[in-house]
């Protein structure tokens, strides 16, 4: 494979794991916004409870989509792995077999040229 067709899979590769690393960044930040919360509505009293409570609500909703969102992208990033390597490894069957086929007829052209 040559450099020139091998970036735009590097390209790939590095967006995908950007955004794994983006989402796993917002993840973490999330759930550290919801232990400040529920510390917060731990020690709070009436209304700023009541307001803590529904924004920790809010919170835990979010992360869950965050989560959703993370597992749904590693899913697709294991899928595309998978399809990429049951290609690599077709390329290799072929080439092998090729190869082979190669060197026999090379065996058996040398051998002709010994006999004649």
């Amino acid at each position: 494979m040559s450099p020139k067709t091998d970036r735009p899979t590097r390209r790939r590769a590095a967006e995908v794991k950007g955004k794994v690393e983006e989402l796993e960044k917002r993840l973490a930040a999330l759930e550290g916004h919801l232990r400040l919360l529920r510390s917060q509505a731990r020690q709070s009293t009436g209304s700023a409870k009541e307001r803590l409570t529904r924004l920790e609500k809010q919170t835990v909703a979010r992360a869950e989509q965050v989560r959703e969102t993370f597992q749904k992208s590693l899913e697709r990033v294991s899928q595309v792995l998978n399809a990429s390597r049951e290609r690599v490894e077709r390329e290799t069957g072929r080439l092998r077999r090729a190869l082979r086929a190669g060197v026999r007829a090379g065996t058996e052209a040398y051998r002709r040229g010994q006999k004649g």
